[in-house]
């Protein structure tokens, strides 16, 4: 009976291993979203602020990569992906900040495939463009960014990069012994959270999470999307008169239409509060 016993759990968790192996290897849609790696996670750090709850972790070089790439990221004193400049500008010199989500952070390329880098180093000159870019903000939190650490390089222009019409929808992530997670995720059970970190990662249990709520969810519309909150434009606009700036929100178009509305209505808000806008919509014509 001992023998059977062993030999039946040996086969369970060869079986069970074979099949992890083949979903990382060939992982549905649904399990790959929610197992592959953020860059949140490994590489931020918390920070004491009404609306940021993490930056990107100063002085840091760290391997970043999934199923579709493989990177390495570096982090400059400040928080930001990009090299060190001074404050004060150079003489002759204008500066770009350019601001927003993984879009300018440069998901998935390297250091110098960056948008802001190739901006400097290819397509401008006597200008430095300074990359404020951090995965998994909102408008919101990128504009409280640009206030925390773009500023202090008193910046020409600033480039707001927004992939809809600007929302004040902010992630929810927390902290909890100097690991990043979604806050959500440390309001569960005590019996839930250790499930949960047990199996972080796991693509058969993510496939085992989404086969039972496909089986018991019930039917029902789709939850809306937060609607954008114009205050943003507002605020921007208002900054920029300020502290002497171009502010120039810049429309990268979604794959989700509800969160793509037309590139006009956007142009128009900007005029309301004195912004530029720049629509990328024919140069990222299969966004």
């Amino acid at each position: 009976m001992r023998a059977k016993l062993l030999l039946g759990l040996a086969a369970a968790s060869l079986g069970l291993i074979l099949i992890e192996g083949f979903l990382r290897r060939y992982p549905p849609a649904p399990i790959y979203m929610v197992t592959r790696a953020i860059i949140q996670r490994g590489a931020s750090e918390p920070i004491v602020h009404p609306i940021l709850g993490y930056v990107p972790r100063a002085n840091l070089t760290i391997p970043f990569g999934n199923l579709e790439f493989s990177t390495t990221v570096t982090i400059n004193s400040k928080n930001m992906r990009d090299a060190e400049y001074a404050l004060a500008k150079p003489p002759g010199t204008r500066r770009i900040v350019a601001v927003g989500d993984s879009f300018v952070f440069g998901w998935g390329v390297e250091d110098p495939e960056r948008a802001t880098e190739l901006l400097e180093h290819r397509h401008l000159k006597s200008v430095e463009v300074l990359n404020l870019g951090v995965s998994g903000y909102s408008a919101e939190e990128a504009l409280a960014w640009l206030k925390v650490r773009g500023l202090a390089y008193r910046p020409d222009i600033v480039l707001f990069f927004t992939l809809g019409l600007p929302t004040s929808a902010r992630q929810k992530y927390a902290f909890e012994d100097g690991t990043l997670y979604w806050a959500d995720a440390l309001e569960r059970s005590p019996l839930r959270r250790l499930k949960g970190r047990l199996t972080r990662g796991v693509y058969a249990a993510a496939l085992a999470d989404w086969a039972v709520h496909a089986a018991f969810a019930r039917g029902g519309p789709e939850p809306a999307i937060e609607s954008w909150d114009e205050a943003i434009l507002k605020d921007l606009g208002d900054l920029a008169q300020t502290n002497g700036f171009k502010p120039v929100i810049v429309f990268c178009p979604d794959k989700d239409e509800r969160l793509a509305p037309r590139p006009d209505e956007l142009e128009a808000a900007c005029r309301r509060y004195g912004l530029g806008f720049l629509d990328l919509t024919p140069v990222l014509p299969d966004s």
